[in-house]
């Protein structure tokens, strides 16, 4: 019967369950671990090609190696290191918003390698490295008789640190954040390791601890989670001292104190250290180095901001954050089963009443196995640490945070899975398959870098699908794309640094790397002022000045409204045009005035009192004006030496004839509304631009231009320009279809060329520069200088940008003039096809040939060639967007 076999059936079943033991899981264990050694010497390898080729980089890369490159070089030049933190509203125009220690050690480092950017780049290379080491010496096991396999697989596990995005992507970077983290592990080993003697070793612990909140003051988890572990240790004694019986005093060995005594220790050489050099700098900086270290960082907290980064970190990295749970989860079932008499797992158990040498015991467990030790003090610290972690990440909701806010955190995540070892194999052990078996999971995919069609990585609005490791899209492809954007970047940046030394010594821009990588000085450090300005800590009116007077010859921009604050944004496009782009930058440039005319009138209304000074025209292109031709008029004010308490003012042009019909009005706020006079420097002469068009349909004839400044209320003041305009047909066309006017000598050339089926049609107005009138149609730009007309070489130069390059033609071998055959027929139809610059590649859904003023494009299902659409793509416009100016 069943019930008298059932002893051998659990005999059986005893015998399986050790089969199982003995092959399966064990097994199942090494198959995973197998996996996770492969998906490592990827990322590794990944990690070195990354490294490898940022190091070749000679530009800045991202915003934040801008500033830091200024500021070294400011240092390298002999300012002294407090004058660095000055008025950031003068020049340099300089905001330097972290404490000096970086900046030192960068300045130091790079005699040796000739370079500030990649002294910086290499710095943050070895403090990666350095907190790869602390975080493995953190993590070692506690026991001398820990096998070599264990020992081994805890180091491997150190290495996935290179695995989190962020930190193999600043692990290159000209950034501060890695030393600081370097210095808070070193910190924490210098705490809990030997040889020092136990106070000593509490002073340097808080030295470098001290050092890692003055290379990045909120990187706050290793400062945090010394002190909660030295005063959990100092727990005991506090509890023991509160039982003494009252009246009764106890005598208490200085070993029973000597917790305590690292506690407040600790506490006096961060709060002196730190204190004391605080102190020092802002008395040598004048006062100023708060407002750089501590309101230039005091960012608006987003809450939306932070929940979006922390659902694209949970959906990338939750399998590793749930094997490092898995790990507190053992540590903590270790603690509560581990009787709290082992006293030799406590820091004091050196017999020395002077020091305590050897490094805190782990507390020992007993199982059938034998006697197993596991790092119990480590794991304290370990899971301190990561909640601090988890704090600072909070953080990242700041306006302008990046993922760089969770490195505290991901440190302590690694630094708890590289415990597991030691851990998991006491806590039955049959959670060791499914935690090796989530850091699979959690390697498996990874988030790619770089965009497939852009010069840019991916953000945290656009960001890329994550994909397999392994395959057509994995790692090696990423590091191949790294390889093309940069190389694109680096003929983008030789070809813009040449472009803005040219144009400096100051120029304006939202990436500060662009002007460091010149040489030159960047006006503006856009973001970190704008943090200044939204507090009321600074004040932009000398920048507008200089705006609205054309003063700075150049800006650069990335993206306007990066950061840049409205004021500036409008005088950029009414003051300044767009000449063009270089790879992701817009090139604006300070329109031409013309010739001035002095004029002595004064507009008063009310109490507002402005004074026009003069006023400048830019002459026309032919030998008078024509109808629908812009006019670009500016106008010069000053302000009398009371300021006006009315600011809401309008200038009115009105184009009259002689007897005084207006035919045209323009009106525009004065200085745009977003520079009033009460703001204008006394005496100091202020240009107001405003350009009208002449009427299409205006009779032949002599006018004049009156200019009238109008308040809220209608009341004006007005003077009559002597100079008059004379208007007469001269050749060129009205192009209703895009509502823009070529002039005559313009369009003459837009006919010789190929016209409509050439250049297309008229995307902006004639745009007068110091160089020379610029016009853009749909497929080609045309500059005038002096009286020549040519074309733009917009393929040479959006050239540099493009990643697929080729140099050989896809059907058979190229004409003499270098054209590929099937692009051939195309050109000897089209005027000026100019110079071949590349074979014939893949652009989205055709294939392309590049040449100096045009790209033949060839759709993959249709053997007609088409021309690129140059002039609009040189613009950057955005889809259904105008050209800004005027």
């Amino acid at each position: 019967m069943l019930w008298q076999q059932m002893p051998a059936l659990l005999a059986f079943v005893a015998r399986a369950h050790i089969m199982h033991r003995m092959l399966y899981r064990p097994s199942l264990v090494r198959v995973a671990q197998v996996a996770l050694g492969l998906l490592a010497i990827a990322y590794l390898l990944y990690a070195a090609v990354h490294v490898r080729q940022l190091l070749a980089f000679p530009f800045p890369l991202d915003y934040g190696e801008g500033p830091l490159v200024a500021q070294v070089e400011r240092l390298r030049a002999g300012v002294p290191i407090w004058r660095l933190y000055a008025d950031p509203e003068h020049a340099p125009f300089l905001i330097v918003n972290y404490p000096p220690l970086y900046l030192v050690l960068t300045a130091m480092l790079t005699p040796l390698t000739g370079s500030v950017l990649i002294a910086g780049r290499l710095l943050s290379l070895v403090a990666t490295l350095a907190a790869m080491g602390a975080i493995a010496l953190l993590a070692r096991p506690g026991a001398t008789t820990a096998s070599p396999t264990v020992r081994r697989t805890s180091w491997l596990l150190v290495l996935l640190f290179l695995a989190i995005p962020i930190v193999r992507e600043w692990s290159a970077l000209m950034r501060v954040d890695l030393l600081g983290l370097a210095l808070g592990l070193w910190g924490l080993v210098v705490l809990v390791h030997p040889p020092l003697p136990s106070l000593r070793r509490v002073v340097v612990a808080g030295l470098l601890l001290t050092a890692s909140l003055f290379v990045k003051p909120s990187l706050l988890a290793a400062p945090l989670a010394a002190s909660a572990w030295l005063a959990w240790q100092a727990l005991p004694a506090l509890i023991d001292a509160r039982q003494t019986l009252p009246g009764r005093r106890r005598r208490r060995r200085y070993a029973d104190r000597l917790p305590l005594y690292r506690l407040v220790v600790l506490g006096l050489t961060l709060g002196l250290a730190g204190g004391l050099t605080l102190l020092a700098m802002q008395w040598a900086s004048q006062g100023w180095f708060a407002l750089h270290v501590v309101a230039a960082n005091a960012n608006r907290w987003d809450a939306e901001l932070a929940l979006q980064f922390w659902v694209q970190q949970i959906r990338l990295r939750w399998a590793l954050a749930a094997a490092a749970l898995l790990v507190a989860f053992a540590g903590l079932a270790l603690m509560r089963r581990t009787p709290v008499a082992t006293a030799e797992a406590e820091l004091d158990a050196s017999p020395s009443r002077s020091s305590s040498r050897t490094l805190p015991r782990s507390a020992v467990e007993r199982e059938p196995g034998g006697e197993v030790r596991w790092p119990r003090s480590s794991f304290q610290l370990a899971l301190l640490y990561t909640l601090a972690g988890f704090l600072t990440a909070l953080g990242v909701g700041k306006v302008g945070a990046y993922s760089n806010y969770f490195l505290e955190l991901y440190a302590g995540l690694i630094w708890l899975i590289a415990l597991a070892p030691s851990l998991i194999r006491c806590w039955l052990p049959w959670r060791g398959p499914l935690f090796y078996g989530l850091l699979v999971l959690a390697l498996a995919y990874y988030p790619p870098l770089w965009h497939a069609d852009q010069l840019r990585p991916a953000t945290l609005v656009e960001p890329l699908k994550p994909r397999f490791v392994f395959g057509r899209h994995g790692l090696l492809t990423d590091a191949r794309r790294q390889a093309e954007v940069l190389a694109a970047q680096t003929r983008v940046g030789t070809v813009l640094a040449t472009t803005v030394q040219a144009a400096g010594p100051v120029v304006l821009t939202d990436m500060p790397g662009v002007a460091a990588a010149a040489g030159v000085t960047s006006r503006l450090q856009a973001f970190e002022m704008r943090q200044l300005l939204d507090q009321g800590l600074a004040d932009e009116t000398a920048l507008l000045h200089e705006l609205a007077n054309g003063t700075l010859p150049l800006v650069i921009i990335d993206y306007l409204g990066n950061w840049l604050s409205p004021g500036v944004v409008e005088l950029v496009q009414r003051r300044y045009a767009h000449d063009g782009s270089l790879g992701t930058f817009d090139l604006y440039r300070p329109i031409a005035t013309g010739p001035a005319y002095p004029l002595d009138g004064e507009l008063v209304l009310g109490d507002t009192a402005l004074r026009l000074t003069s006023y400048a025209i830019v002459p026309s292109v032919g030998q008078i004006y024509e109808p629908g031709e812009l006019v670009t008029l500016t106008l010069l004010w000053q302000r009398t030496a009371m300021p006006p308490s009315n600011d809401d003012l309008s200038v009115v042009v009105d184009l009259a004839a002689l007897d005084g019909g207006i035919v045209a009005t323009s009106t525009r706020e004065l200085l745009y509304g977003i520079y009033p006079p009460s703001r204008w420097p006394t005496d100091a002469t202020v240009e107001h631009m405003h350009p009208f068009e002449v009427p299409t349909n205006l009779p032949p004839g002599s006018y004049q231009i009156k200019v009238s400044l109008v308040d809220a209320e209608g009341v004006s003041a007005d003077v009559i320009l002597p100079t008059p305009l004379a208007v007469a047909p001269q050749g060129g066309q009205y192009v209703a279809a895009t509502d823009y006017m070529v002039p005559g000598v313009m369009w003459a050339a837009w006919t010789n060329l190929g016209g409509l089926e050439r250049l297309g049609w008229p995307l902006t107005p004639l745009v007068p520069f110091d160089w020379g009138r610029l016009q853009c149609f749909e497929r080609l730009c045309l500059e005038l200088r002096g009286n020549a007309v040519t074309p733009r070489p917009s393929g040479t130069t959006l050239y540099l940008a493009e990643t697929r390059r080729s140099t050989t033609c896809r059907d058979g071998a190229p004409s003499p003039d270098g054209l590929c055959p099937a692009m051939a027929e195309a050109a000897a139809r089209i005027a000026l096809p100019g110079t071949p610059v590349s074979g014939e590649m893949w652009h989205g859904d055709r294939i392309v040939q590049w040449t100096t003023h045009t790209r033949f494009e060839r759709p993959l299902n249709d053997e007609a060639v088409m021309l690129g659409r140059l002039g609009a793509e040189t613009l950057r416009l955005p889809p259904g967007q105008r050209y800004r100016w005027p």
